[in-house]
């Protein structure tokens, strides 16, 4: 439910990547997301499964580009910085870019205690995986289809971002981080994280698929 923010969203793509192939995947929303996105002509996958790694599994099955960049839905993200994000990626230096939003984040973009939250979280995950990321959350992300064609992905919420990170790891897959902003949300617009829950099911999904 991002009918107030899609049309940005889509508008800024639109202006930053000329030519891209733009997918919003309408995740059984109630409200206009999808007609509005229709309208600006993008593409609409609608999956009725519930939870962001449904949503994403279902994108990627029919998705054939080489290189995916995904983004959430919400203006959070600035699409402008979209050419760096995915530029590693396009360039062949990485299989895998990460946009890090927790170095700079600009002031009230963060819900009380979420940024120390996703810095606690991080840490944790870097421990259990060995990797030395500084954002394993961020949703805004490149990579390569051939390397999320060889990822076993499975995850139905938002772990799927560290199921990402795990499967990278398991692959010996290049990766690397840029720096993005990261703004706070509009109003009326409500995150779907439910944040004990999920962050639970985070730290077993690291602890479940970690290096043994």
């Amino acid at each position: 439910n991002e009918a107030r923010t899609i049309a940005a969203v889509i508008q800024g793509f639109s202006d930053s990547l000329p030519g891209a192939r733009i997918v919003v995947i309408d995740n059984a929303s109630t409200d206009a997301t999808a007609s509005t996105a229709t309208a600006l002509e993008a593409e609409v996958i609608a999956v009725d499964a519930l939870g962001k790694g449904n949503a994403v599994r279902a994108a990627l099955a029919e998705i054939t580009a080489e290189v995916v960049l995904f983004i959430d839905g919400d203006a959070t993200y600035d699409p402008g910085q979209a050419p760096a994000v995915v530029g590693p990626v396009l360039s062949g230096e990485a299989d895998m870019v990460v946009g890090e939003r927790l170095s700079s984040p600009s002031q009230h973009s963060f819900v009380p205690f979420r940024h120390t939250a996703n810095l606690i979280i991080t840490r944790a995950v870097n421990a259990m995986l060995g990797t030395r990321c500084s954002d394993v959350l961020s949703g805004y992300r490149a990579l390569s289809k051939a390397t999320l064609d060889r990822m076993d992905l499975h995850a139905e919420g938002f772990e799927i971002e560290t199921e990402m990170l795990c499967e990278a790891r398991r692959l010996e897959a290049r990766i690397t981080e840029v720096p993005v902003s990261y703004d706070k949300r509009h109003s009326g617009s409500a995150s779907k994280l439910v944040p004990l829950p999920d962050a639970l099911r985070i730290l077993g999904t690291a602890w479940r698929l970690r290096p043994r």
